[in-house]
């Protein structure tokens, strides 16, 4: 096996043990506004071995039941989502869905629906991850959560791009980028830019995909909006790689992954990784 072949397949190794997907607004460990008290039945309720027992904890705690649970069940979530706990990660985000939408707490119910939405797409189940994650639409576009609205709109937009349905991927980030500018609110035109270029190039239109993208990547740099530079950097590349022009992919996941690491971002640091040994596979070096 040749030299450089092996050090794309050590690359690809390396992306894919770093890759640590995580939502698009970062939540910790832990709700830092839960008691402590709340917190430890968060966690012993992600713990149970089966609804019988997380019944059994509810029912003894009663008073713990409130707004602070949901949100910090929610809190968890994510880790067990990177980790790769999908199941157990799904069992305490619908939890969490019920016990917000049975207290009233229409920002933890959100949460809830969007994270269900995450999982169930990173289980291959993209009908039910599109249908949870148009619940959580709907839910912040009660609430008049603009930001949340946008995510919810990109995520939708991206498993449509992935199914392969671009008209419906492009409605989405269509919409995503009349909010953004009818917020005047650069980068999440940034993003929804950056969506856009890349059903362009799902198409095979090229070049505007590539004119989407820079336009995407001019916004996000006037309001320094690095973590969208990154993204726009690695779609760039892809169009690129797609056109099998492979050193400018190359050169432009290497500023992707530059980026990634100075913000500290292990799931881009990865996916720039993963690109630049799948570019060298391509190119049999």
């Amino acid at each position: 096996m040749p030299h450089t072949f092996r050090v794309a397949l050590c690359l690809l190794a390396l992306g894919l043990s770093l890759f640590d997907p995580a939502p698009a607004r970062s939540q910790s460990a832990a709700n830092p506004h839960a008691s402590a008290e709340v917190s430890e039945l968060a966690a012993a309720l992600s713990r149970a071995p089966s609804e019988e027992e997380r019944e059994r904890l509810l029912g003894g705690r009663k008073g713990l039941t409130n707004a602070e649970l949901p949100a910090a069940l929610n809190a968890r979530a994510a880790p067990l989502m990177q980790k790769g706990d999908y199941a157990e990660a799904l069992r305490v985000s619908q939890l969490a869905a019920r016990l917000a939408e049975r207290g009233g707490d229409r920002a933890a119910l959100g949460e809830a629906l969007h994270n269900t939405g995450l999982i169930y797409n990173r289980q291959n189940r993209a009908a039910q991850a599109v249908d949870s994650l148009q619940k959580s639409l709907a839910v912040f576009e009660g609430a008049g959560d603009q930001q949340a609205i946008a995510r919810e709109l990109h995520h939708i937009a991206i498993i449509h791009r992935q199914q392969g349905r671009p008209d419906q991927a492009l409605a989405y980030a269509n919409r995503g980028l009349a909010l953004g500018e009818e917020c005047g609110d650069k980068s999440l035109t940034a993003v929804a830019l950056n969506d856009i270029g890349n059903v362009h190039k799902l198409q095979g239109r090229y070049d505007l995909a590539l004119e989407f993208h820079q336009r995407s990547r001019a916004l996000a740099g006037e309001v320094n909006d690095r973590a969208v530079v990154r993204e726009v950097f690695n779609s760039i590349g892809n169009v690129y790689q797609a056109q099998g022009l492979y050193e400018q992919a190359l050169d432009y996941y290497q500023r992707s992954r530059v980026l990634s690491e100075e913000i500290g971002d292990k799931a881009g640091v990865a996916r720039a990784v993963y690109s630049v040994g799948a570019v060298y596979n391509f190119q049999g070096r």
